[in-house]
């Protein structure tokens, strides 16, 4: 029997896949300066796009590209390209450019690997990481790959399992170093997400060295069934600021009670980790962060809220949005997107602004980012 893998990528050979040769640009409306990349399913299956605001105030799709499966990560290149991976356990990344002019380029999981839903681009645009995971042992890697052709030139352990997002650590004393959260959930490659033996749950943040994929440090939260997610960074050494990061947790534990009341956001300074509490229930879910001015951002789908935090974990406040995961950041707020409706916040909830998105039958996904070069003032 042919593999999926190997009948998609025939089909893709062909030009006969459902979703080949849709790179195109495909307006749907007036597109403003403000762009937002962004993935999401709809009637017509599951896209990645840009998503711009409209004369009317809906969030509209300006281009589009279709896609297999789910997309989860996104990012902007230098080069005016996009990078979408898979949502985990992936087969495929995807290198787009939106505005045309270079046909989609398409790249699947080596043998015996799968994507974890994340990538990320080195300063000169020449390296790609991303986090994955051996099928045969469970273990996670970073995948190197050349940015251009989009294969792999080696692979790194993240001295755990179900890595999930990498960032560049802005806070090491050292050289170039990236951070990995490792998710800590068991699963097993024939059943897919499901999760296994979670008494066995080992999450931890770890350092490693660009250069050479050295482990540098690793760090654990006391409380073991809080699973690490997603990153960002708040502050700059520049700016005379200590970097901090905020990681979006996911609470597995088997009380009930427990996971409703467990922290969504953990901190880390460099050396010392910790989670922070919310005086609300948060469902034990925090999905994409980002940092806004004096704090953090956390889209909170399964309590429907958007929480906000202070950049030292005090909390703030909570805004509403049915769905809520996908953030992305603003000079003075963000964007938090839900299943059909946004909402661009200021300073405070007051300042929320909602916009539809359009057409009606888009549900927005888990991560969006603001294109470069956009107006990013709220």
């Amino acid at each position: 029997m042919t593999s999926r893998r190997a009948a998609l990528g025939l089909l893709v050979g062909l030009g006969l896949a459902p979703w080949a040769g849709r790179a195109g640009a495909r307006p749907a409306g007036t597109a403003a300066p403000e762009r937002l990349l962004a993935t999401w399913g709809g009637d017509a299956g599951f896209e990645v796009g840009i998503l711009a605001a409209q004369a009317n105030g809906a969030l509209g799709a300006a281009q589009s590209v279709a896609v297999p499966t789910r997309a989860h990560g996104l990012l902007a290149l230098a080069d005016g390209g996009a990078l979408a991976v898979a949502r985990r356990p992936g087969d495929w990344l995807l290198r787009w450019w939106p505005q045309g002019g270079q046909p989609a380029q398409w790249q699947w999981a080596e043998p015996g690997r799968a994507f974890n839903g994340h990538a990320l681009a080195s300063p000169d645009g020449r390296t790609l990481y991303t986090t994955e995971t051996d099928l045969d042992s469970g273990a996670s890697l970073v995948g190197v790959r050349d940015a251009r052709s989009l294969a792999k030139r080696d692979e790194w352990p993240t001295f755990g399992i179900d890595a999930h997002e990498l960032l560049w650590d802005a806070s090491s004393p050292g050289g170039p170093s990236l951070v990995v959260a490792n998710g800590g959930v068991p699963t097993r490659p024939e059943t897919g997400r499901a999760k296994i033996d979670l008494d066995r749950m080992d999450a931890s943040l770890v350092r490693l060295d660009a250069a050479s994929g050295a482990l540098q440090g690793q760090w654990r939260l006391a409380d073991r069934r809080l699973s690490l997610r997603h990153l960002a960074w708040q502050g700059t050494p520049a700016a005379g600021q200590t970097p901090l990061l905020g990681i979006a947790l996911q609470a597995e534990h088997d009380d009930p009670a427990q996971k409703r009341q467990a922290p969504v956001l953990a901190l880390f300074d460099g050396a010392r980790f910790w989670p922070v509490p919310a005086p609300v229930s948060l469902a034990g879910y925090g999905g994409a962060i980002c940092a806004v001015p004096g704090g953090w951002a956390v889209g909170c789908p399964r309590a429907g809220i958007v929480a906000l935090f202070g950049v030292d974990g005090a909390w703030r406040e909570q805004v509403a949005l049915a769905h809520a995961c996908a953030v992305a950041a603003l000079d003075e707020g963000c964007w938090a997107g839900g299943d059909n409706e946004a909402l661009r916040l200021g300073h405070g909830a007051g300042g929320a602004q909602p916009r539809t998105m359009r057409p009606a039958g888009i549900r927005l996904d888990n991560h969006w980012t603001l294109l470069p070069g956009a107006p990013r003032r709220a």
